[in-house]
């Protein structure tokens, strides 16, 4: 076949089957025009992203600012209930079944949980009231990791504020050191050379995995109403017997009242 009369057949092929396809003499712009635009789309996306991660920041630290910690709901919520269910010179010691209702409440909604085993709790759920004292402590014991004993200085001293606000206590024994007191880390130093000079052992001036450090520094007042000078106390205990081994007691001005070791010390650490 010639090559004019092969030419002429695929044309007419081609006409056939794209007869539905016109011209289009505006297609090349709109290309043209939809590169640009993309381009300029891949160039405006970082500030984008930028400004929806500033804004979600933005929300996540407004969301974080009005939660209330464990000790903001006590001093917000759990105090003024105590406080408020006391009439005249009586003082009442249990809150209501209806006011552990709203702090327990109000606890949740700030992310709060009570353990599973929590007595407020069990209280809550049978209807009845429940001590104010406890129920602060249970909060305060999810709060700061564990009973009183492992409280810090300011933990302890905070919480016996808040015994006092709700009529529990008369007087914070708890201190907490002020101007010209030994800090509590010279404390736990000179009580760590204390061990050394009259045992001979190396203890560490801070817990770690072999020690727990419980340290108190209190001021008793004696059955005369009398304040007794303030004191210091650091007990090691053994992390693996969870036993007490060592413990010195000094006064505020480094006089040592009292140390003992312990005549069993369990398991051996390095």
């Amino acid at each position: 076949m010639h090559d004019d009369a092969i030419k002429a057949q695929i044309q007419q092929a081609v006409d056939h089957h794209a007869r539905h396809l016109r011209p289009d003499p505006f297609l090349a712009q709109r290309i043209t025009r939809r590169e640009r635009t993309e381009t300029n789309m891949k160039k405006r996306l970082p500030i984008g992203l930028v400004f929806l991660i500033v804004l979600l920041s933005m929300m996540a630290t407004a969301l974080a600012a009005v939660l209330l910690s464990p000790k903001e709901v006590v001093e917000q919520v759990a105090v003024p209930l105590a406080q408020q269910n006391d009439g005249g010179e009586a003082r009442q010691e249990s809150f209501t079944n209806e006011e552990l209702a709203q702090l327990i409440k109000t606890l949740g909604e700030n992310g709060i949980t009570m353990e599973a085993d929590s007595r407020a709790l069990r209280a809550l759920e049978s209807g009845q009231d429940y001590w104010e004292e406890e129920t602060i402590i249970e909060i305060c014991q999810q709060a700061f990791g564990g009973p009183i004993n492992v409280w810090s200085i300011e933990e302890k001293h905070w919480f016996e504020e808040i015994m006092i606000k709700i009529g529990f206590a008369e007087y914070n024994c708890y201190l907490v050191p002020s101007e010209g007191d030994m800090t509590t880390a010279e404390a736990r130093a000179y009580a760590a050379k204390q061990f050394k000079q009259e045992y001979g052992v190396d203890l560490p001036e801070a817990s770690n995995e072999n020690w727990r450090i419980e340290e108190w520094f209190f001021q008793y007042r004696d059955e005369e109403g009398n304040l007794q000078p303030a004191r210091w106390q650091f007990e090691y205990v053994n992390r693996i017997t969870e036993e007490g081994e060592y413990i010195v007691e000094f006064t505020r001005d480094g006089d040592v009242v009292d140390i003992s070791e312990a005549g069993f010390h369990g398991v051996p650490l390095s």
